[in-house]
């Protein structure tokens, strides 16, 4: 919620750091705060330089949509209220799908988890489980000659 900011990021490090501590299976996490949104992500640049932007981490000069000055702050501000990206690494999907039931599980984690995170969201958690595809073991099962 707004103004929740400074007390979810503390339940959110807090619940994070309990599970890492206390979870099998948790390898880390970050806790990831939007601030403002990228010129190539919103479409801030002109046609011709969206596609200059994708030619490396120096692109050519571009123009954006809204002229050829270097603005001094996001032209498209960060959402209000502040969304935020909970990222956590576990050894397996299997250890994500039962270390996540903890927070519901384990008293003294829901504690943690429903006064320093709940108590302050406006909407969700929404909870995305995959398994990268480029993580080694993953790719190779599926590779068949």
């Amino acid at each position: 919620m707004d103004g929740h900011e400074e007390a979810f990021e503390k339940g959110a490090i807090e619940t994070l750091t309990w599970m890492k501590e206390n979870v099998p299976g948790m390898i880390g996490w970050m806790v990831m705060k939007q601030f403002g949104v990228s010129a190539i992500g919103s479409f801030q640049f002109d046609p011709k330089g969206m596609l200059k932007a994708t030619l490396g981490a120096n692109p050519p000069e571009y123009n954006t949509n809204y002229g050829s000055q270097v603005p001094d702050k996001p032209l498209i501000p960060g959402q209000k209220p502040t969304q935020y990206l909970v990222h956590m690494e576990w050894e397996s999907p299997e250890h994500a799908h039962m270390g996540i039931a903890h927070a519901m599980l384990d008293y003294e984690l829901r504690q943690i988890h429903n006064e320093g995170v709940l108590a302050h969201l406006d909407k969700g958690p929404y909870y995305m489980l995959f398994g990268p595809m480029m993580e080694q073991g993953q790719w190779r099962k599926k590779l068949v000659f």
